[in-house]
């Protein structure tokens, strides 16, 4: 599928830079929470067709973000994904070869 390659290198490099950032942070002392929101499909007016079933749209997603990322920075967590359809789906594909 083209773009896949960029498209996970970038996705790649922003769970690296918020790790990075979280134990620059730490041993430096400072009180900086850092947080990546890991993103899935969601539903948008230019972004409608070939969706997985049960993405949320961009309002249901924006409350999923804001009701987890508290918790998740409170926890001590460096990634969150906030809608719980994609958190499944993704936790799936981590577990194959």
């Amino acid at each position: 599928m083209p773009g896949v390659a960029p498209y996970s290198a970038c996705k790649g490099f922003i769970i690296l830079l918020t790790t990075v950032v979280a134990r620059e942070m730490a041993v430096a002392g400072s009180r900086v929470d850092s947080l990546a929101i890991i993103p899935g499909d969601v539903r948008t007016r230019s972004n409608s067709i070939g969706l997985t079933p049960g993405s949320p749209d961009a309002r249901q997603y924006a409350k999923g973000m804001l009701d987890r990322a508290p918790r998740a920075v409170e926890r001590g967590w460096l990634e969150c994904k906030p809608w719980w359809l994609h958190a499944r789906s993704i936790g799936t594909l981590e577990t194959l070869p």
